[in-house]
């Protein structure tokens, strides 16, 4: 009897988890997804920068070493509470045509998948929300100036 309890148990615990998991994970509100996110490539030394407007624009600068950084102004629209869309158009003459994916957002941070429209080229980055990074550098250097 304990057995079988502890099997349906399980089953119940499993199936919730498998509920909970396969509901829509909304997005930030507005005010979360505006302002600057920062961050690296997962394979490739590019810096990314993404600054998101109240007013639905942006822009987006890439920084590759011994180059020219590219820039690129951006619309942004959140669909349905669940995807962030981004369309990139080139501010500088010599950037690519590139597409920019947003594959997960949240308030901490943004992982995006970005495409060379003409070179067929794919790499993926992740950023972070600039002001809880620099927030949380600066109270990791009063917590070491506190030890000193």
């Amino acid at each position: 009897m304990k057995r079988e309890s502890n099997i349906l148990g399980i089953l119940i615990w499993s199936s919730l988890l498998t509920l909970i998991a396969s509901q829509p994970v909304l997005l930030p509100s507005k005010e979360r997804l505006v302002g600057d996110w920062v961050g690296y490539e997962a394979y490739f030394p590019d810096f990314y920068r993404v600054h998101l407007r109240e007013d639905n624009t942006g822009v987006m600068v890439i920084v590759v070493p011994e180059r020219e950084p590219n820039v690129y102004a951006l619309r942004w629209e959140v669909e349905g509470q669940k995807q962030l869309r981004l369309q990139l158009s080139p501010l500088t003459k010599k950037s690519e045509s590139i597409s920019c994916v947003v594959s997960n957002v949240d308030s901490i941070r943004m992982d995006i998948v970005i495409s060379g429209t003409t070179n067929k080229w794919r790499r993926t980055a992740r950023l972070l929300n600039e002001k809880l990074l620099l927030n949380r550098m600066a109270e990791g250097a009063k917590a070491e100036m506190k030890q000193d």
